[in-house]
């Protein structure tokens, strides 16, 4: 049950970790320009490193290994059903964004296009958890 304790606030911690930086990120680059914000998120990935080295030294080794399919359903999980949805509408409109981003000049084209392709992914894989998560509850519930 402790580690069971550990392992939600570590995931509270990240999940707030992540959500500071989405905003730190999107200020910088439409503050400041898209070179900021690639330093911004070097720096965000250089910090969550060094954290991970620190608390992976700390963690106890076990047997148990989780397949694809259960760090799949474990990450549907991780997110309610509310924020799996905000996700997928805001992925939406960043596509909109990127589009926005490619037609305004050609000096702007290969940032639109990442956008574009980040985006699509994502609008792919959110409703993908979606269904994951409602066959887990239905599953669970016929069990």
């Amino acid at each position: 049950m402790r580690l069971a304790g550990q392992y939600r606030r570590h995931r509270n911690l990240l999940q707030a970790y992540r959500a500071l930086s989405v905003v730190l990120v999107a200020a910088t680059v439409f503050g400041i320009g898209f070179s900021a914000g690639f330093a911004v998120v070097a720096l965000y990935l250089a910090l969550y490193v060094i954290w991970m080295l620190f608390k992976c030294r700390r963690l106890q080794r076990t047997e148990v290994r989780l397949t694809v399919r259960e760090a799949w359903i474990e990450q549907a999980n991780a997110n309610s059903t509310v924020t799996l949805w905000v996700l997928e509408v805001l992925a939406i409109v960043f596509i909109g964004i990127g589009y926005l981003i490619f037609i305004t000049g050609p000096d702007f084209r290969i940032a639109g296009i990442l956008t574009i392709v980040f985006f699509v992914f994502l609008s792919v894989v959110i409703p993908l958890m979606l269904i994951t998560k409602r066959r887990e509850k239905r599953a669970q519930s016929t069990s």
